[in-house]
Formats: structure tokens, C-alpha cells, sequence
């Protein structure tokens, strides 16, 4: 778990460890940023180059910019506000699994998420 803000950012370094004296490019994102919360659970970067975050309080996308929300109750359709986990699949979708709400799935062409039904020994799957 992640707590009080992510950093995000690259340094290009020479062999050896040196760094190259390139400018780096450092965000720093947290509530004043523009996440729902502070406590990350989970981050990944999308094949499109999107940086996810997983949190307590909905889901956020970061495109290099701004931060983009994901909530329950929104036209954007995320079953729960408490993202624990978040993989892509080798189409490019996004899938989260949440505490209440089971697994979702993202449509990039519509931009919101669609509920999915998956059940493993009878249980329903709620973390991928």
C-alpha cells in the first residue's frame, strides 16, 4: 500500500549508474493533484501509456497531465469505490477487481466500466 502522494517521473542514466544531466520530469500526485485519495493500492501503466492508480476512493487515471476519476455512481459505470487490483488483458482492456462490486471491465471506446459476473469454486471473484 502506498500512502501520502506517488512521485512519478524517469531519470536517463549513463552505464555505469551516472546520470546524463537531462532535465527529469517529476509529478507529484496526490488529493491537491487530483487523486480521490491518498492510500494507493495498486499502479500500473497501460499499454497506451496511461498510469493507473488503485485506491479506497475510486480509481484514477494519470495521462502525463491530469488525473482523470473513476467513481461508483458516475456515467462511468465503476461497481465499487474500493479498487484493489487492476490488470490488462492482451486486447488492451483494463480489469479491476473491488471490494464490494466484483470485477469490472474498461471499454476504452466508451470510457466507462461494465460489471462482470466471474465466480470461482461458487464464490463470486472480486480480485484479479
Amino acid at each position: 500500500m502506498l500512502c501520502a502522494s506517488v512521485t512519478i517521473g524517469a531519470e536517463e542514466s549513463q552505464p555505469g549508474g551516472t546520470s546524463s544531466g537531462f532535465p527529469i520530469n517529476v509529478q507529484r500526485l496526490n488529493i491537491q493533484g487530483g487523486l480521490t485519495q491518498n492510500t494507493v493500492l495498486d499502479v500500473m501503466q497501460d499499454s497506451q501509456g496511461f498510469i493507473w492508480l488503485a485506491t479506497e476512493n475510486g480509481l484514477n487515471r494519470y495521462d502525463g497531465y491530469s488525473v482523470t476519476s473513476y467513481l461508483r455512481g458516475t456515467h462511468r459505470g465503476l461497481p465499487d469505490d474500493f479498487v484493489y487490483s487492476m490488470a490488462e488483458d492482451k486486447q488492451s482492456n483494463l480489469w479491476v477487481g473491488t471490494a464490494r462490486g466484483g470485477v469490472a471491465r474498461w471499454s476504452r471506446e466508451k470510457d466507462q466500466f461494465e460489471a462482470i459476473s466471474l465466480e470461482a469454486h461458487g464464490k463470486p471473484v472480486q480480485r484479479i
